[in-house]
């Protein structure tokens, strides 16, 4: 069986030695475009690619510098490979966290970067709670715990659509990618 994975370009991913040269950010947007926060319980879909785009749309609407940024839109990319697993099964998976961070240092090298957590986690903290109530209600995801989301790029979700919304999701993640990670 092995401790791999291969991303939707063939490209292999282990979990034990994570060595992402040959990866590129389009295996990744691939990726997260199909995995949904909250286990998928939420009204629509809602992929960890459009909660990245959002964090970092966030920290660039503080004023946060280019740092903060970067590990705003990157802090949840591992989840590419170790998709997104809910909170509660994190802690009863004892080695989860450590693939987990084995992935994101291999990203870090990957792209010649690091996420750093004090300048993104309080952003990711009201995000989470925003989303959760937001997408688990009728609500729309606007001024909730002090959010504007009416300021940050819309994504509205269109049912009959997917496949397009989906794209340009990847193309909106791609040029704030491209601004940030200019020699990628």
């Amino acid at each position: 069986m092995g401790t791999h994975i291969r991303t939707l370009r063939y490209k292999e991913v282990d979990f034990l030695n994570p060595d992402l040269s040959e990866v590129s950010i389009q295996d990744i947007i691939d990726s997260l475009v199909n995995v949904n926060r909250f286990t998928g319980h939420t009204l629509r879909p809602y992929p960890v690619l459009e909660h990245l785009i959002r964090c970092h749309d966030q920290a660039e609407l503080e004023g946060r510098g280019t740092e903060a940024r970067k590990s705003a839109l990157m802090h949840d990319t591992p989840e590419f490979a170790v998709t997104d697993v809910a909170s509660p099964l994190k802690q009863l998976i004892p080695d989860y966290r450590k693939y987990e961070d084995l992935m994101e240092r291999a990203i870090e090298k990957r792209f010649n970067f690091k996420v750093i957590r004090s300048l993104y986690k309080d952003i990711d903290i009201i995000a989470c709670r925003t989303e959760s109530v937001a997408l688990r209600t009728k609500a729309r995801l606007v001024n909730t715990y002090d959010w504007d989301f009416s300021k940050l790029r819309g994504f509205d979700y269109d049912r009959n659509n997917h496949l397009a919304w989906c794209d340009n999701l990847k193309k909106e993640f791609l040029i704030t990618f491209k601004e940030l990670f200019p020699n990628e």
